[in-house]
């Protein structure tokens, strides 16, 4: 199995595995604030109908520049920008809260380009998101803004699929 195929199937395990909720003992906020050229949609876990899958918020959209509430005792979050299809360009966050409340407090982000929306992607390995990268920071109990961004311009050296997160005490 090439080094794509291997990719895939990890991002594609991921992604379609539904994600732990957050934490208990986390007593900060965190948002998601939106610098990206493109409006992303949420895609939380929706449990009804069963079984819980992902699907679409159109009323909780982030507009570019706009920020967004995020719930760290909930499911871990799923941003999408509709209209992005070039494979090497990242249309998806999810924000991992699993490990919010170990010790030290962490965060995990991963980068996506989706093929389809999230929560489409059934078992097809062509239909599988593709991981662009990744990164886990150790943050305090203090009110969080998770921060993605589209560097560009002299001087941007953008990551894999343009998309740079940051997370910043408030």
């Amino acid at each position: 199995m090439g080094w794509t195929s291997r990719r895939s199937v990890l991002a594609a395990a991921v992604a379609i595995a539904l994600p732990l909720g957050g934490c208990n003992d986390f007593t900060s906020t965190l948002r998601l604030r939106n610098l990206t050229p493109h409006t992303l949609t949420p895609y939380p876990v929706a449990t009804d109908p069963p079984p819980p899958h992902r699907a679409a918020d159109a009323n909780g959209v982030v507009p570019r520049g706009g920020a967004s509430p995020i719930d760290p005792a909930g499911y871990d979050p799923v941003f999408y920008a509709p209209g992005v299809t070039e494979p090497e360009l990242a249309n998806g966050l999810l924000i991992g809260l699993a490990n919010i409340d170990a010790d030290p407090r962490q965060i995990q982000y991963r980068v996506f380009h989706y093929v389809v929306p999230p929560g489409r992607t059934g078992e097809d390995p062509a239909l599988q998101p593709l991981l662009l990268h990744e990164g886990v920071v150790d943050v305090p109990d203090v009110d969080l803004t998770i921060t993605v961004t589209q560097p560009t311009g002299a001087g941007a050296t953008p990551p894999p699929g343009g998309w740079a997160v940051d997370v910043t005490a408030r």
